[in-house]
């Protein structure tokens, strides 16, 4: 049977070699597809951290926004209208904002360097927001005017840099000193990538560009309004700009599945074509072979044994065109050339490859079942 395939091949070598291209295009763009999915849905399962429901974000815009006091007087006016709950002044670097800022750590443990991202947060975020202290404290007042700076880690940064030792109390840089560590913080999203994280925290004598509104009740127009004529009264020089977390994290998201959906539109595409492919081939193999089904019916061949036949010709027919790529996405899960999961890779090569043979075999299908249904006396009759 085997031969019989190859040299059906070598027959039909312009058709069956473009067919098998496209077999091979389409396993790698489902390949790809399969690892962004697994990836969204790994990052999508790990803990967010905080809580971004009825949050609204406050932009302050001014080239010399140095105001302390002001700053304290819009927090104070916001806190007393009853639709909110707190507020905490923090940079313009929140949850799912664009933007970062890197810092690196020397692990006291490994004596290796890390990239961490970082946030300038004041004493009231960690209520707001919902995060969870695992071990140490949040920031408070007793950290103002020591000499090094108190600084948050999240688990992520607090396994990295400390491992198996106790992260509370431990130095960094010379400059930081950890209080405290969160579950987790991840500013870009569930759909983001997982980053080490850290804080630092709003001295008094400071003041961020950025209020975190907590509100009582979900948003609308006239709450949002009340905010900003508050806010703008009171810094009239400035620029007064209203957002919220929630539609921050329905743009994040649009931005990370659009590409996705293109990709699974040009694999659609790339797929409908390989099966009106294996449509053809097979509708044509039936035509210059119905002598041969004709025989193989008159010395007592089953329609299922004819049918199963033709099954296994596309099948053996897509893993020769598999082979290469089979090889490729392999040492792709061995060398992960991109910082994904093994796990990620492996669920997407098996899935990609059920995929593609679970489509040849329904394309197989029906003209196999129609081929197995010739008469063997028309058959032998026409030749």
């Amino acid at each position: 049977m085997i031969r019989q395939l190859i040299r059906i091949i070598l027959k039909n070598k312009t058709r069956n070699s473009l067919l098998m291209l496209e077999i091979l295009v389409s396993f790698l763009v489902c390949f790809v597809l399969f690892t962004l999915f697994y990836n969204y849905l790994l990052r999508y399962s790990q803990p967010l951290g905080y809580d971004y429901k009825n949050v609204l974000v406050v932009s302050i815009t001014n080239k010399r926004f140095d105001s302390k006091s002001t700053l304290e007087q819009i927090k104070r006016q916001l806190i007393n209208f009853k639709e909110v709950k707190a507020v905490s002044n923090s940079n313009r670097l929140v949850p799912y904002a664009t933007g970062s800022s890197m810092t690196g750590f020397k692990s006291p443990v490994t004596q290796k360097h890390m990239q961490c991202h970082g946030f300038c947060v004041d004493d009231d975020f960690m209520e707001l927001m919902g995060l969870k202290v695992v071990e140490g404290r949040w920031f408070n007042q007793t950290e103002e005017g020591q000499h090094l700076k108190p600084m948050i880690i999240d688990l992520k940064t607090r396994k990295t840099l400390f491992q198996d030792q106790e992260a509370v109390g431990q130095t960094l840089n010379g400059l930081y000193k950890v209080v405290g560590v969160i579950e987790a913080y991840r500013a870009k999203g569930e759909l983001g990538e997982i980053v080490p994280t850290y804080f630092t925290r709003i001295s008094n004598k400071e003041a961020k560009n950025t209020l975190l509104v907590k509100l009582n009740q979900q948003r609308n127009i006239a709450l949002e309004e009340k905010i900003w004529d508050a806010t703008a009264t009171l810094a009239k020089e400035w620029t007064v700009e209203i957002s919220s977390l929630e539609q921050m994290r329905r743009n994040s998201f649009m931005l990370h599945l659009i590409p996705l959906g293109i990709l699974a539109f040009v694999g659609l595409f790339m797929i409908l074509n390989v099966m009106l492919g294996l449509f053809g081939v097979l509708w044509y193999n039936i035509n210059q072979r119905t002598s041969e089904i004709g025989l193989r019916r008159a010395i007592g061949s089953s329609v299922k044994g004819i049918q199963q036949q033709f099954i296994f010709e596309m099948g053996l027919l897509g893993t020769l065109a598999l082979l290469p790529a089979i090889i490729l996405t392999i040492n792709i899960c061995i060398m992960q050339p991109f910082d994904l999961s093994s796990e990620v890779y492996i669920l997407a090569l098996i899935t990609a490859l059920l995929f593609i043979y679970l489509l040849i075999g329904l394309c197989a299908f029906i003209p196999g079942r129609q081929a197995a249904r010739i008469q063997p006396a028309i058959a032998l009759g026409e030749e």
